[in-house]
């Protein structure tokens, strides 16, 4: 009988043998195969995937098994979205709803591989042929609400061809993208110019072409593009003042009423402060609490609940929370941020947000494993712990930011969207190479 080693599509690593199920897994890129599944119709228009380093794949080999080839027909691609996983169940059981099965499937911005998530669970992952990846550098994700569904706005990035930016409106249950505007000039062109910001039922653009535009929110339409005499550096949206205040390259400050597109000369609002578009910090600069035992790195106030993120101090430089009351900066409580054995959490950069009144917030433990935690802002109760899944090679978190129901986190490459309720996983948006489950013992 003849022997032969079955191949992952879209790696290259040597498959491991069947399981029970008949199912089996690359332990390299995540990708699933199931026995006796039919050929694609079409193979060579199947969507462009990031290749495996020949050290990646021969690391992946090794753990590779050789299988018989009499074992039944061969193991092929499990469905067309190469490697996603079967999208959930409606609630109650029975078939999805005509409208959100018609949501689903490629659209046309890049490739997100997550990991395969826990036994009965499922989520949704952008399918982007044209290799789309976040990029951190625009910065966070923006919450929008477009109609009446969850979303996010943020910046990507062509991972292959032009190296172009876009803009791209991705709803945070699932589904493809609402809409995306660009390209706006390669990444060396505009890295530093190309910023959005949403205020009300507008998104503000602007590119290296010096060029500011103003598209609904609701359809990604352009209604005005205005000529400006130098690149923007700074973009942010002022709800106090109800305009968009941009500074350019020349130094000039400038507002803009994004619904009659006009512009004129203007100061630094108060709720735009300083690295605004960063959005790290609470709009509403709050005053600086001192809190015994911690040094506070940043603030955030939300309604009657003030939490701040910082680090113990002094000694060990071990990552706290505490709450306070925003009037008065007295301290309600203070809690260790990483739910875990202070002797395995490092010192690091934890990224938050706070709204609805719990605090999003990630944390580190070890060398190599990133979690995301939630606490009541008033009473510091834990209201759920979650780890990531863990992006291969070089993994690091970028910002945090809440939407009405959705927690927005840029990871890498990507964006991943959890859920407020529980913490869940719900998608994965962008390009990412996570790892692939671990192997039994």
């Amino acid at each position: 009988m003849t022997l032969q080693e079955l191949h992952c599509r879209r790696c290259g690593a040597t498959l491991p043998t069947l399981d029970a199920a008949g199912m089996a897994v690359c332990q390299y890129c995540g990708q699933r195969y199931r026995e006796g599944a039919p050929e694609p119709a079409d193979e060579a228009s199947a969507p462009p995937h990031r290749s495996a380093s020949p050290v990646h794949v021969i690391a992946a080999a090794v753990l590779g098994l050789v299988v018989l080839a009499g074992v039944g027909a061969f193991l092929l691609a499990d469905h067309d979205r190469a490697g996603e996983p079967e999208p959930p169940a409606a609630p109650g059981g029975g078939e999805r709803p005509p409208e959100e099965a018609a949501e689903e499937g490629p659209s046309d911005l890049g490739t997100g591989l997550p990991p395969t998530p826990p036994l009965g669970e499922a989520y949704d992952t952008v399918f982007y042929p044209a290799n789309l990846a976040y990029d951190s550098v625009g910065g966070p994700p923006v919450a929008i609400t477009v109609g009446a569904r969850d979303a996010f706005l943020a910046r990507f990035r062509s991972s292959s061809g032009a190296d172009e930016l876009f803009f791209v409106a991705v709803p945070a249950a699932g589904g493809p993208p609402l809409w995306k505007i660009g390209p706006l000039g390669t990444y060396s062109d505009g890295y530093l110019a190309t910023h959005a910001v949403v205020l009300g039922e507008w998104a503000v653009l602007s590119d290296w072409r010096s060029t500011l535009r103003v598209a609904e929110l609701a359809t990604g339409e352009e209604v005005h593009a205005l000529s400006l005499t130098d690149r923007v550096k700074e973009l942010c949206a002022s709800p106090g003042l109800g305009r968009v205040w941009f500074e350019q390259v020349d130094e000039r400050a400038l507002q803009l009423d994004p619904a009659t597109g006009t512009l004129e000369e203007g100061a630094r609002p108060p709720d735009c402060p300083e690295e605004a578009w960063v959005a790290r910090r609470s709009p509403d600069e709050p005053r600086r609490v001192e809190v015994p035992g911690m040094a506070v790195a940043h603030p955030f106030v939300s309604g009657d609940d003030g939490v701040a993120l910082g680090y113990r101090h002094p000694g060990t430089a071990l990552p706290l929370v505490a709450g306070y009351d925003p009037g008065t900066l007295a301290v309600r409580w203070t809690e260790p941020l990483a739910q875990a054995d202070p002797a395995r959490v490092p010192a690091q950069e934890p990224h938050g947000a706070l709204a609805g009144g719990r605090l999003v917030a990630n944390y580190q433990v070890g060398t190599d494993e990133w979690y995301l935690t939630a606490l009541d802002a008033h009473t510091g109760a834990r209201l759920w712990d979650v780890r990531m899944p863990d992006v291969f090679s070089v993994d690091q978190i970028d910002s945090v930011t809440l939407g009405r129901e959705y927690a927005y986190v840029g990871h890498m490459s990507s964006v991943e969207v959890y859920r407020l309720a529980d913490g869940a996983l719900v998608r994965v948006a962008g390009q990412e190479v996570y790892e692939g489950p671990e192997a039994e013992e």
